[in-house]
């Protein structure tokens, strides 16, 4: 019985192990699928030494299953690291496909989110539409689109999923629906004071951008002045 050596110790392995071995590295394609799937798998000091045995020009004579002994890993060792691998390096190359179609998918979502012009269901778009030749006219010559009137475009009303979808993705809406509008109010206050001041300071700058400076409303300005005596009346005058 072969044996595979490693670190713990010697670990058995049934020959049929070299034969399962060499058929996986057939049906995965070959040793370069074998370095791409172990290049994505979590490298552990076990999987970078193999990954560099498997990749090395020099071992391409070698069984896989002499590379394992020679890295001192057991083939389920190997088989999970391999399916690890390759499982993350499928979902990278599909993350990546998704990432290079996300643009077009969003340009149509939105297209669709508001009314929008399309191709004419009828004419498909050509404006045009020939007749199924007859006994009596065996060749019929196009007549415009009665749906699109020969435009070969038509109107359609805004779809329902793509406007909730749309405004999903701009942020505008919570997991209950509707549009969340967010207004913040502030009173000004003008030169400082109490708020009554501010409001009063913000009432009269509004008089004057509506009424203008030479305003006919009442001021509501109080104006100090010092009381002033009235001379006693002149007798000599009367």
């Amino acid at each position: 019985m072969a044996t595979l050596t490693k670190r713990g110790g010697l670990a058995p392995l049934g020959l049929n192990a070299q034969v399962e071995l060499e058929r996986l590295e057939t049906e995965f394609g070959g040793r370069q699928h074998l370095v791409q799937a172990l290049t994505f798998a979590k490298q552990t000091k076990d999987v970078r030494y193999l990954l560099g045995l498997i990749a090395d020009p020099e071992n391409n004579s070698q069984s896989l299953y002499a590379i394992c002994q020679m890295g001192r890993v057991l083939p389920g060792e190997l088989i999970q690291a391999l399916a690890s691998g390759s499982e993350l390096r499928s979902q990278l190359l599909a993350k990546q496909h998704i990432a290079q179609r996300l643009p077009t998918v969003v340009k149509e979502v939105m297209d669709k989110a508001a009314d929008y012009e399309d191709d004419c269901t009828e004419c498909m778009g050509t404006g045009s539409i020939t007749a199924d030749p007859t006994d009596s006219q065996p060749n019929p010559g196009p007549q415009p689109c009665q749906t699109c009137r020969g435009g070969g475009k038509l109107r359609f009303p805004a779809d329902k999923e793509c406007r909730d979808l749309a405004l999903e993705m701009g942020g505008l809406t919570s997991k209950g629906g509707g549009v969340q509008v967010s207004t913040n109010v502030q009173v000004a206050n003008f030169g400082g004071g109490s708020s009554y001041e501010g409001y009063e300071r913000m009432q009269e700058a509004m008089d004057l951008v509506l009424f203008g400076a030479a305003s006919d409303v009442p001021s509501t300005d109080v104006i100090e002045a010092e009381p002033t005596e009235v001379p006693p009346d002149d007798p000599a005058q009367e």
